[in-house]
């Protein structure tokens, strides 16, 4: 499976996180938002389709990041991160439990789903460039 993800950025630096459904796998963890890579749609076209339909918000793509891969009790899922901005912290939940805005000292505040962890290392490195 091929999931987009985005790491989406305000003007002052801080950026977007939202707590999954409890429904869903890792319930009640935080995540990077994004979703399922569909037939017919580029990457870049998916995240903003997912932002669109889970959060209600505009995103403007900046850079492709590093792709990666989870793998984990029979669960194999490759990872397309990209950065960007949001023209304004509105946010309405259509997907998920909660949303904040952190920055990168906040994150170990925040349970995360296992396979986000790569980018919280990541960002705790300073090897994901601010938009």
């Amino acid at each position: 499976m091929t999931v987009v993800m985005g790491i989406m950025f305000l003007a002052n630096g801080r950026f977007l996180i939202a707590r999954r459904p409890a429904h869903k796998m890792h319930g009640g963890l935080w995540e990077f938002p994004g979703g399922k890579l569909q037939d017919n749609e580029t990457a870049e076209q998916a995240l903003c389709r997912e932002f669109s339909e889970e959060l209600d918000i505009q995103i403007q793509i900046v850079h492709a990041l590093d792709e990666y891969s989870f793998e984990h009790g029979g669960l194999n899922i490759h990872f397309l991160p990209y950065t960007g901005r949001l023209s304004t912290p509105e946010v309405r939940l259509l997907e998920h439990q909660q949303a904040a805005f952190i920055n990168v000292a906040e994150l170990d505040q925040y349970p995360f789903a296992p396979p986000d962890y790569e980018i919280v290392h990541r960002l705790k490195q300073g090897l994901i460039p601010l938009p």
